[in-house]
């Protein structure tokens, strides 16, 4: 038979270990502490209340209640009967039945709408109650009734004529019209004739001179049948009919200058070119003298017809200011430029200029400033007189003092004159020759190419 700890003792363990939700005042515990042997038990107090022990020295069980010590006995009892199974319950009995919800009303009809017959109008009823008023409208007075009009005159009456009516006819009926021919269509003038009368029109003027624009073209004042045609009239060794990309045609003047002992041999403009650039927006890159200068009198298209236009240099190479003007290195490729020049024609670089330069010196084997070219290709009128340069036109390359335009202001009219060169100094700067009515020189500089300066061409070989 099996010993179990006495019900005091388990009490107590219950009382220290297990705790009871239904007792007050009570102080849990978490366990027996063990005294070592020869060890003394602690002071049992306050604080320590509730707490259990075990002293080895006496192999007994202690728990502390009102300042002391306690010893913990326990008494072995025997275990207890297996107590008998409980009876089953018996089984609920079922519930009643819910009694049946009772039908909900019906609804009552809807009431209608009639119209009744009032005074002046109807009235508008809805379930005996009235809810609006339709009235007649006025009657409306009967207009008055229209004045018979006047019988109309006719025509004859009205005209005032004492002429029968058969006369009155007659009379009103016209002449016979006359048709139109063309008499003739020569030389831009067409004179058409209706019956006996001649009319003269005139499909273009150049100045007083009417021209046909079909087969003919005007150039500085004078018409001229267009390139290539068997009527051209001018004298090939003097002029040239210039052919341009835009299919504008002009005649310059030229001249083939090849100096006695030199094996120099050009044909060169003997006169400066007037080829109006595209216009961009309203941007140009070339201008006639004095074009919206308020200070020059002579400007606009009779400084074009005298000096021909100034040019930017990206003009005078052909291309547009944004790819080679103001500080755009300008790459052109290798020979001939042709820039803004005719067919057949090319815009002449610094060494040309320099070739030119050395021929007509007549005394110099080489480009040098200190030359006297400048007055045997400078004209002998239209300068400003300098008594100690007489300008001689040796070899008619008639250089007038076209001016320039410095980007601000045009200047150096009947003073002086530049002309471009193909070659660039810099993306800045390009060569020019100029020419001034106190000097005797020609003289290649390179200046912004944003000046506006004169051009001549020279025929390809």
């Amino acid at each position: 038979m099996k010993k179990i700890i006495s019900p005091l003792f388990c009490a107590a363990l219950f009382f220290v270990a297990c705790g009871d939700e239904n007792t007050t005042n009570i102080t849990e515990t978490t366990g027996i502490s063990m005294v070592e042997k020869g060890a003394k038990a602690p002071d049992c107090t306050a604080d320590n209340a509730g707490d259990l022990i075990y002293m080895a020295d006496s192999a007994a069980a202690f728990f502390c209640a009102d300042g002391k010590w306690t010893a913990m006995t326990a008494t072995a009892v025997e275990n207890g009967k297996d107590g008998k199974n409980g009876s089953d319950g018996e089984d609920g009995k079922d519930g009643s039945d819910g009694k049946d919800g009772k039908n909900g009303k019906s609804g009552k009809d809807g009431t209608s709408c009639v119209v009744k017959p009032i005074e002046g109008g109807y009235k508008v009823l809805c379930g005996g109650d009235s809810v609006g008023v339709l009235l007649n409208g006025a009657k409306g007075d009967s207009g008055a009734q229209g004045v018979k009009g006047e019988d109309g005159k006719s025509a004859y009456e009205l005209s005032g004529t004492d002429k029968n009516l058969k006369d009155w006819l007659a009379s009103l009926k016209g002449e016979n019209g006359t048709s139109c021919n063309i008499e003739s269509d020569n030389n831009g003038e067409v004179v058409i004739k209706c019956g006996d009368k001649e009319t003269t029109f005139y499909k273009a003027m150049c100045g007083t001179k009417p021209y046909d624009p079909a087969e003919q073209f005007c150039e500085k004042n004078e018409v001229y049948d267009k390139c290539g045609s068997s009527k051209a009239v001018y004298n090939p060794d003097e002029k040239f009919c210039a052919k341009f990309a835009d299919k504008t045609e002009q005649i310059y003047k030229m001249v083939t200058i090849a100096p006695a002992g030199t094996d120099y041999s050009e044909t060169w403009m003997a006169e400066n070119l007037n080829y109006a650039t595209p216009v961009n927006g309203s941007d140009s890159s070339s201008f006639c003298y004095g074009d919206g200068d308020e200070g020059v009198t002579d400007r606009g298209a009779a400084n074009c017809t005298k000096y021909g236009r100034l040019y930017t240099w990206a003009a005078a190479v052909g291309k547009p200011e944004e790819d080679c003007g103001y500080e755009k290195d300008c790459d052109l490729g290798e020979g001939d430029i042709q820039g803004v020049c005719p067919e057949g024609w090319h815009l002449p670089s610094k060494a040309e200029w320099e070739a030119l330069i050395v021929a007509v010196d007549g005394s110099i084997e080489s480009y040098t400033p200190d030359n006297v070219a400048g007055k045997k290709l400078k004209s002998a009128t239209e300068w400003t007189k300098d008594g100690s340069v007489p300008n001689d036109d040796t070899y008619s390359f008639a250089a007038l003092p076209a001016g320039h335009y410095d980007g601000d202001i045009f200047g150096g009219e009947e003073d002086n004159t530049s002309f471009w060169s193909s070659t660039q100094d810099s993306g800045r700067d390009a060569y020019n020759v100029d020419l001034n009515y106190h000097n005797d020189y020609a003289r290649l500089y390179y200046l912004s190419k944003d000046y506006r300066f004169s051009v001549r061409c020279i025929k390809n070989e």
